[in-house]
């Protein structure tokens, strides 16, 4: 029972989100998901009784997420291998899981902001800038280090201009390669083979 539970609750997130982004947060019901779903309003309060609910959950996984990775780092040695999979697998998560709330926040920010649902993510994010800047390195090293993770981050972002040629009309496969291609080069390791796995 707890797992169909928890299984209805993903369903929900993932339609809400499709909701959100689609239309708007603003514009969006709690009535009008739970038709999308093809579920009672009741049957929708049970699990998430306000739209604020299923952002805050969507937020949550998200941190869970950065969690464990900050775990994970934390427990390498430092150094450019280590970033270089922390880079990987923020890429891996961006192109994944992360990539319709992102998509979210794009086209709800005022709502993002309205409901201060960024901030404990944006205190977590730094948790994972810190484990890719090395705190001893020069300031252009520094600086590359935090341009490599901007990259991934960017280079995912939807619905790019097509002014960006390429960039934007590149699958999201190909604009990840490239990104973390680039992320890699900026901290100084070109080699895919030397990343670290595990």
């Amino acid at each position: 029972m707890a797992g169909r539970r928890t299984g209805t609750r993903e369903r929900i997130k993932k339609v809400a989100l499709e909701l959100f982004i689609e239309q708007g947060y603003e514009k969006t019901s709690l009535r009008e998901i739970a038709e999308r779903l093809g579920v009672t309003k009741a049957a929708l309060y049970y699990h998430f009784p306000t739209k604020q609910g299923i952002i805050e959950a969507v937020v949550a996984d998200i941190g869970t997420d950065v969690d464990e990775l900050v775990a994970w780092g934390q427990d390498q040695p430092r150094g450019p291998g280590t970033r270089a999979e922390i880079l990987r697998r923020i890429a891996e998560l961006v192109t994944g899981p992360w990539g319709d709330v992102i998509r979210f926040g794009q086209t709800n920010q005022a709502a993002m902001r309205s409901h201060d649902v960024g901030d404990e993510l944006g205190s977590k994010m730094f948790a994972v800038v810190g484990l890719i800047i090395d705190p001893d390195a020069g300031l252009e090293d520094q600086l590359r280090s935090l341009l490599a993770l901007v990259a991934i981050y960017l280079a995912n972002l939807p619905g790019l201009p097509d002014v960006l040629g390429p960039l934007a009309t590149a699958s999201p496969e190909e604009r990840s390669a490239a990104a973390t291609a680039v992320a890699r080069d900026l901290i100084g390791l070109a080699d895919p083979a030397s990343t670290l796995r595990g």
